[in-house]
């Protein structure tokens, strides 16, 4: 895609629609370059893939593009800035009820720390029926 007209990849795409098999045959493009600092309504690939919460999209990107750990890392802890307020709402907050999710996004950089007690338990109770 082209970033500078706001149009997404092809890769940002399928990642909307919750594709797995069609991030596969992108992400095995040889010279596929990922628009990394596409946003949708606030949310970058990683808060999507967790809303998603598609741990196979995940650990294809991850595993696909290894020298780009620090902008994973940084993307990771990018906020939508909508929860100001609660605190990051980044794509860790979105990875809720999946652990497995969570645990992966720590191992690559996602912090912790940037999530409060407020925010999680608000989440939580949200999203109870």
């Amino acid at each position: 895609g082209d970033i500078s007209q706001g149009i997404p990849s092809v890769l940002q795409v399928a990642v909307s629609v919750n594709d797995a098999a069609l991030c596969g045959i992108i992400l095995d493009f040889p010279e596929f370059q990922i628009d990394w600092d596409f946003r949708q309504h606030g949310k970058n690939l990683f808060h999507r893939i967790a809303l998603h919460q598609n741990l196979k999209i995940f650990k294809m990107i991850v595993f696909g593009c290894q020298g780009h750990q620090a902008k994973i890392a940084n993307l990771l802890n990018q906020s939508t800035g909508k929860l100001t307020h609660l605190g990051e709402d980044t794509p860790l907050y979105y990875s809720y009820p999946s652990c497995e999710l969570a645990n992966w996004m720590i191992r690559y950089g996602a912090d912790v720390k940037r999530l409060n007690f407020v925010q999680s338990f608000r989440h939580f109770k949200e999203s109870r029926p």
